[in-house]
């Protein structure tokens, strides 16, 4: 496992659906008869070496499946992003979390990209799951971050 240093205070990123998101009517490729919502984050995202770079986006569907697709890098070698996802309502109020299809041990809602050389930016796509009961609930995702 690559070393993985933790920034003081993790500070959870909010993105809401009424502002920088998209909501598109047409599915995923994969799910064309699931209305899709994309949360699209704008900015950069920064915690400790590591940078998330703006255009991240979570696309969630219908019918509970998660894709997230971003950018990242670090400017130290052997990095890791880590990330979790949160499910909100329009107060937000937390509602669930997404469940990682490829979970580390110990934690199904982590995603972790290993970030191996400093001079490199890493595509990083990740897939998950959540309550698709939740579906029409969901209005915020936050986000919480680590590197």
């Amino acid at each position: 496992m690559n070393r993985i240093r933790r920034t003081a205070g993790a500070v959870s990123i909010l993105a809401t659906l009424a502002a920088g998101m998209t909501l598109p009517t047409a599915g995923l490729a994969s799910a064309s008869t699931s209305a899709v919502k994309t949360i699209v984050w704008d900015y950069d995202i920064h915690r400790g070496d590591c940078t998330l770079f703006h255009e991240a986006k979570l696309m969630l569907t219908s019918d509970g499946k998660a894709r997230f697709e971003g950018v990242v890098t670090s400017g130290d070698d052997n990095d890791a992003w880590l990330m979790w996802l949160t499910l909100k309502d329009r107060d937000g109020a937390v509602l669930a979390s997404v469940y990682n299809d490829d979970p580390v041990p110990g934690d199904s809602t982590k995603f972790v990209k290993n970030l191996p050389n400093h001079r490199n930016r890493y595509r990083w796509f990740a897939y998950g799951t959540f309550d698709r009961g939740l579906y029409p609930l969901i209005k915020r995702v936050g986000m919480r971050a680590s590197c």
